[in-house]
């Protein structure tokens, strides 16, 4: 199942189903023990969820749902560039909610 959801959720982002593709990801469960997954993979996951919500007429609540559990892994991180789009998607999550001096920093 998980496998048929990622697949599909690749083929609505590459048509720029944006909404589409972020639920069929959301749908995955990132803590079920039947598919482990490492910590960078589930925060790897997070980050491309919120990203697409976002993408999607800036959903900045749906967003902020996977940002904010993505905080977990993000502190064990040492990849650079995920950690970056994890910053990137934080920071357009606080603009949104018009927190301007706390995206800023």
């Amino acid at each position: 199942v998980v496998v048929i959801r990622e697949k599909l959720a690749e083929l609505y982002e590459s048509e720029q189903q944006w909404l589409r593709a972020a639920q069929m990801l959301s749908g995955i469960d990132l803590d079920s023990g039947i598919r482990m997954l490492d910590d960078t993979n589930k925060l790897s996951k997070c980050v491309q969820i919120a990203r697409l919500y976002l993408e999607d007429d800036d959903d900045a609540v749906n967003a902020e749902a996977f940002i904010n559990k993505a905080s977990f892994w993000v502190t064990n991180s040492n990849q650079e560039i995920l950690n970056l789009q994890y910053k990137v998607c934080y920071a357009r999550i606080l603009d949104l909610k018009r927190k301007f001096l706390e995206a800023a920093l």
